[in-house]
């Protein structure tokens, strides 16, 4: 394994990627990719590339003179499957047009990821299966549902809702499927170890929890964490569905509810193999991690 010196970021700004950059910030030249919002990053001193993936072509003696790239840029909530394909497939296509032919890649994908899904899942899975084609050395990252990142959307909309207003929102007359959650935390240091220790061997790394739950599992969990009941809000998904089809204000997209009750498989076991990764629990995390401070 050639030792690294610099990384090339795309979706930098993001939350897992402000917690990757801190992780990294005393070891290697960082290059980062940033398209809309500033950064900045306590003791991180970043070349800053100003662009996004629909213009990266324009950097590409930069990209070509890093020796890894770690790919988090990508979109999560659109309108249609258009717009999903736009940034999360064709994006990727332009990234990996202007890497070196052994330049190896990191590229954070999705445990929704299969093209059977809706627009996200289809456009992470063709993602996927672009980044494998290209010939480049690859690591693919399929996370599970995150939680940590106060980011006010899945799992942490429900904890959001839990702490500021009380109440949990009880999806009703649904599919019972389950989650393996894991927190952002655990998901940056996992993509950080794969950086440091390993080598890009080609392979695709589910990263969940050892633990499924329901979503009533979940539901406890939060109310034990906080110590006390909770009220709770009955919601149909199929209603929920109806209002996102006439564009009314609801706190998900048509997309991210099918999201929801898909049916996903939790196989951490090669991530453990390869790096010992071992996950806290939910529950533990909720308790011991300061979720709630």
């Amino acid at each position: 394994m050639i030792p690294l010196k610099s990384i090339f970021i795309t979706g930098a700004s993001s939350y897992i990627g402000q917690m990757i950059a801190n992780n990294l910030k005393n070891e290697f030249k960082l290059v980062f990719l940033i398209n809309r919002r500033t950064i900045s990053i306590p003791g991180v001193k970043p070349e800053i590339v100003k662009g996004g993936l629909d213009n990266v072509e324009k950097h590409s003696d930069i990209v070509q003179n890093t020796d890894l790239i770690v790919h988090l840029a990508g979109l999560t909530h659109a309108n249609s499957e258009e717009e999903y394909l736009e940034v999360n497939l064709e994006g990727t296509r332009k990234l990996l047009n202007v890497c070196r032919k052994d330049q190896p890649i990191i590229y954070l994908s999705t445990i929704c990821s299969t093209k059977e899904g809706g627009g996200y899942s289809r456009s992470k899975f063709f993602a996927e299966q672009t980044i494998i084609e290209s010939g480049l050395p690859y690591n693919i990252i399929r996370a599970s549902e995150v939680y940590g990142s106060k980011s006010r959307e899945g799992i942490d909309l429900l904890l959001y809702l839990a702490i500021s207003h009380h109440l949990l929102i009880d999806f009703k007359w649904s599919p019972e499927v389950t989650y393996s959650p894991i927190s952002i935390e655990e998901l940056a240091f996992f993509i950080t170890d794969i950086i440091q220790f390993g080598e890009a061997k080609n392979q695709t790394y589910t990263i969940c929890n050892n633990e499924s739950y329901t979503l009533k599992d979940i539901q406890i969990a939060i109310e034990k964490a906080l110590g006390k009941k909770l009220f709770r809000l009955p919601v149909s998904i199929a209603f929920l569905k109806i209002l996102c089809q006439f564009r009314l204000p609801v706190p998900f997209k048509r997309d991210q509810l099918d999201r929801l009750i898909m049916e996903k498989t939790f196989d951490n076991s090669l991530a453990s193999n390869d790096f010992s990764f071992e996950p806290v629990s939910f529950l533990e995390y909720l308790e011991q991690k300061g979720a709630f401070k």
